[in-house]
């Protein structure tokens, strides 16, 4: 018997290899680019959370350090409190002839500021910073500051809820400016 030789063609083989080769190397790149897309954003979207995460912590470290100054000067501010010698500055919101408008009047001592009628278009703040400097108070001086209302009148308690928020507002920028409001309703 005669022995055959054996021919083995691997040609086609090979091509289908490659073929799926090709395939799974192109696939692999569509799908490492839109995973890179995908970390980049997540990427920024993170970096973006955390300026915002550092400006917010920023903000709440500037007022602990405010509200920690206030214990630091509590002493300091008792005894200038004591040793007041000055004028207190009066806010009074009445209704003057029961016809439902609410009027502010502003007296440092006994000498009238200003007088308005209240609204809640009113800035109270604008009104309040330009009453201060009208009086020649500084940042460093000791303001007392009182409302005295009728919290049976319309509307009075949204402009003292206005007032106090203000009155807030005043207090960041004057270290020294003491609130209280009084309500002389029965």
């Amino acid at each position: 018997m005669k022995k055959r030789e054996i021919f083995l063609d691997f040609t086609s083989l090979l091509d289908v290899i490659m073929i799926i080769l090709f395939f799974f190397i192109l696939f692999s790149t569509f799908e490492i680019d839109e995973a890179t897309k995908a970390a980049n954003q997540t990427k920024a979207e993170y970096e973006t959370k955390v300026d915002e995460a550092e400006a917010v912590l920023a903000e709440y470290q500037k007022e602990k350090d405010r509200l920690l100054s206030i214990d630091k000067n509590a002493v300091k501010n008792q005894e200038a409190l004591l040793q007041y010698q000055g004028q207190i500055l009066t806010i009074n919101l009445y209704d003057k002839f029961d016809d439902d408008t609410l009027y502010i009047n502003i007296k440092k001592g006994e000498n009238k500021l200003d007088e308005f009628i209240y609204t809640e278009s009113v800035d109270m703040k604008t009104k309040l910073t330009d009453t201060i400097k009208m009086t020649e108070f500084t940042n460093d001086d000791v303001i007392i500051c009182n409302l005295t209302y009728n919290g049976d009148d319309l509307y009075s308690a949204n402009a003292v809820k206005q007032i106090e928020k203000s009155v807030n507002d005043l207090q960041k920028e004057y270290e020294n400016f003491y609130f209280a409001a009084i309500n002389i309703s029965k």
